[in-house]
């Protein structure tokens, strides 16, 4: 039988396009059996580190996972809530808790650990000249020897300092509130920072290992539940699924009538509705307002900077979507005189 050149290319096309899906689809066998995996959402709000898990939360996914005392069969029920966009991964904590910071001379101190097994293949990965590490974040209360957070990846035999590495630093953030009955835990992980030395997840990433550690005091919990460390084997770890976001970065907009007028448009480019979501920030960082819209595939939204925000606007924004996107700030002074036309393109 004759088999035609058509034929052959048809059916390297679809074999491609079979592995294409099957390597962007999350494995259907958790690396810890019997442990539920974890999800996430896009993030639309940005909550105040240290203030609790509340409203600026309702934009997370939420479910729970059980923690259990290493060296012991006891375990504990501790509330998750996991929301990423693609610079950050955002992981809430509330554990059962009664006993807060309690200084010297008791040194009752509190430490929350995240690990990360970037490529989820189970095995912790040394760096090379890739970006592709396993990560080891550490947040603590209480601690003066070590820097706050302690930031550490896998140099094949330990778990070693980044900050020590040519071009690495100590990245994310956390807050610890205590309330009383629960320690409510609000961290960052940074998967797209510039320390080579942190995890950085691919664009194809559809999951990646997490472990999670809390110490209360001399008391060291760990998930996925365990009787022994497992602090260096990822192939116990549990699975946190996570999601495409798209984003882009207006670097700087000026509008305030009378003196600098901004219009910002945008598109979006993909096949379904999608949440596009305008963080506003000052020139020093400061978190000025957040404003989430909708649009369905195709659709062109535009409007003055001030509008968007509600208020007149000098800083920086970032856009993040669950759909691409594509647009423009057009920008000149009030007598029309200066003017300049700056595009962007969402990134994943």
């Amino acid at each position: 039988m004759k088999i035609s050149k058509r034929t052959i290319l048809v059916s390297l096309i679809g074999f491609c396009l079979a592995s294409f899906i099957l390597m962007s689809i999350p494995s259907s066998s958790p690396h810890a059996p019997g442990v539920s995996p974890l999800y996430s959402s896009m993030r639309q709000k940005i909550p105040t580190l240290g203030g609790g898990l509340g409203t600026d939360w309702t934009d997370a996914w939420t479910g729970t996972i059980t923690m259990q005392k290493i060296g012991t069969t006891t375990t504990q029920i501790a509330n998750v809530y996991v929301k990423m966009d693609h610079r950050f991964i955002w992981i809430g904590l509330k554990i059962p808790d009664t006993t807060p910071d309690r200084p010297w001379p008791v040194m009752h101190y509190h430490t929350i650990i995240f690990l990360l097994d970037s490529r989820h293949d189970g095995v912790l990965f040394v760096p090379g000249d890739g970006h592709d590490h396993d990560d080891y974040k550490v947040f603590t209360t209480g601690i003066t020897v070590y820097p706050n957070p302690y930031d550490k990846f896998w140099d094949g035999s330990n778990w070693a300092d980044d900050m020590w590495q040519p071009c690495g630093s100590n990245d994310g953030e956390c807050g610890l509130y205590h309330d009383g009955s629960y320690m409510q835990i609000e961290a960052i992980l940074p998967i797209d920072s510039l320390d080579r030395y942190d995890a950085t997840l691919s664009r194809w990433n559809s999951s990646v290992g997490l472990c999670i550690e809390y110490w209360d005091g001399g008391d060291r919990w760990v998930w996925p539940p365990s009787q022994t460390d497992i602090s260096t084997d990822p192939s116990v770890w549990g699975d946190l699924w996570t999601r495409v976001v798209f984003g882009a970065t207006v670097p700087h907009a000026y509008d305030v009538p009378g003196q600098w007028v901004a219009y910002l448009g945008l598109m979006n480019t993909g096949t379904s509705a999608s949440t596009i979501v305008f963080s506003f920030y000052d020139d020093l960082g400061n978190l000025l307002g957040v404003t989430t819209i909708s649009l369905n595939p195709g659709a062109h939204y535009g409007n003055y900077v001030r509008l968007i925000l509600g208020a007149n606007f000098v800083g920086s924004i970032y856009i993040t979507s669950n759909q691409p996107f594509s647009g423009q700030l057009n920008q000149h002074d009030a007598a029309g005189t200066q003017m300049g036309v700056y595009p962007f393109q969402s990134l994943w």
